[in-house]
């Protein structure tokens, strides 16, 4: 048979088999039904028995790991079914394959090889430690055990040979039972340790995108353990992922705009900043390439950092230093006027990106101490920045034909920004954040739109000063 067709094969016993009902009895007589009871129990166990034992087969038929993966791809959607009988069915048949491929397959002691689909398989079991099913989550915990022993066995390993930490597992699974959230969560964590230990460099990036998809899990308990494990993969290895920052960043993006579970996506903002505490710059810029005015997810990231004295001031000393060095317009000719010296003001988009940064780590209620202890140098960058943007034009954007006219005229095609309210909006929270309650409340919004005209500016910073 093609591969085609063996996909398809396994797709449609899968369908068939998983979606049985595990009672499935018809109404009857009272003297036949439990007749008919023993009879369709007997048959759902030699159904279940056959599949298991097809994809064995399946598996021993070419027993590499890349064989392993293409039948792991086929239980994937069952595993994080919505329907927990489905889910124990998959798990179930992953846990046996598991097995089949330890007993099987011949190792070389002493020859070091790669267990190349490693993060992929962990990374996809992991949310299922954490499932509202106690027995799925003991199959979860053993499958992680095996495929690390797996590993172990690449490297070189004899079968022989104790491995504390991986043996150490089998004390969670008998943890993992306990119903207890705070049990649970101390599992998962413990779970994430032996990982930071056990995984090789080079699964280390497949085992965090597999966790990315966790974070999507229907089951809120499984979504936040993904999430747990993988702050706490990035909390210990997160220093090895510098030439992977930019990647990770959007798809942690992408993936905070379709988090669903409240507490999955706090904890998923926090492997943010536990990133940015690895590669500060890198995704400081990552973040700022985003186009303005921001989106609810970066947001959420520029608060999240403010959340965090040691990140809020690492940040904020970044984003200073930006605003200091950096030019924040460009003049040129006005196309509108015959006089080649009449010039127009336009922003650049870095300065306005930072300002927009700062206006976000000032929101986070947690960042007034930190904004306290730099009150000087932020007030006066801030300060500075509202004076520099008035009578400012946004940056140049590309947009579709229809926005052409404004190309060949040389303007600004239509922005969402507005560079003098870009940089207000950064001292208002500027003074909000050092609660300076009488300070703002003293700018009325007639007082505030003063601060947006090169005549009346004076007269603003005047009233902001008494």
């Amino acid at each position: 048979m093609t591969v085609e067709v063996v996909s398809d094969l396994m797709d449609t016993f899968m369908m068939a088999v998983y979606t049985l009902a595990a009672d499935c009895v018809r109404n009857r007589e009272e003297e036949d039904e439990e007749r008919e009871k023993e009879a369709k129990g007997d048959l759902l166990v030699r159904t279940l028995n056959g599949l298991a034992e097809l994809l064995k087969q399946l598996l021993l038929k070419d027993l590499s790991s890349q064989n392993l993966d293409n039948i792991f791809k086929h239980l994937e959607p069952w595993l994080s079914s919505t329907v927990e009988l489905e889910r124990h069915r998959a798990m179930t048949n992953a846990c046996q394959l598991i097995d089949c491929y330890y007993d099987r397959k011949e190792f070389g002691i002493g020859n070091a090889t790669v267990f190349a689909h490693l993060g992929d398989h962990v990374g996809l079991l992991v949310p299922r430690v954490a499932d509202p099913s106690v027995s799925i989550r003991q199959l979860a915990v053993t499958c992680i055990q095996r495929l690390l022993q797996i590993q172990l066995l690449y490297n070189g390993h004899s079968r022989d040979e104790e491995d504390q930490v991986v043996g150490g597992i089998s004390q969670l699974r008998e943890r993992v039972a306990q119903d207890d959230p705070n049990a649970l969560y101390t599992v998962v964590n413990d779970i994430a340790k032996v990982l930071s230990l056990k995984l090789p460099a080079d699964q280390l990036d497949p085992f965090l995108r597999r966790l990315f998809k966790g974070l999507l899990d229907p089951q809120d308990h499984s979504s936040s353990s993904a999430c747990v494990v993988l702050n706490g993969v990035m909390r210990n290895r997160g220093a090895e992922l510098r030439t992977q920052v930019e990647s990770l960043v959007s798809d942690l993006h992408c993936k905070l705009s379709e988090i669903v579970c409240t507490q999955t996506r706090t904890g998923t903002l926090r492997c943010v900043r536990t990133l940015a505490n690895h590669h500060l710059v890198d995704v400081i810029n990552c973040l700022l390439k985003y186009p303005l005015p921001y989106d609810q997810t970066v947001r959420d990231c520029w608060q999240v950092f403010g959340a965090d004295a040691g990140t809020a001031q690492n940040v904020l000393e970044r984003l200073v230093e930006m605003l200091f060095r950096a030019v924040p317009y460009v003049e040129k000719p006005d196309p509108r006027e015959r006089d080649k010296t009449k010039t127009i003001r336009i922003a650049n988009q870095p300065t306005l990106a930072a300002l927009s940064a700062l206006t976000e780590v000032f929101k986070a209620e947690a960042c007034h101490e930190t904004v306290m202890y730099n009150y000087a140098r932020l007030f006066a960058v801030v300060l500075a920045s509202v004076g520099a943007m008035v009578d400012v034009k946004p940056p140049h954007e590309h947009k579709d034909k229809k926005d052409q006219k404004w190309d060949i005229l040389g303007l600004n095609a239509p922005s969402k920004v507005e560079p003098s309210v870009v940089a207000v909006d950064a001292l208002k929270g500027f003074l909000n954040c050092t609660r300076a309650a009488a300070v703002y409340e003293a700018s009325t919004n007639e007082g505030w739109l003063k601060f947006s005209s090169r005549t009346d500016l004076p007269d603003a910073v005047s009233v902001l000063a008494r």
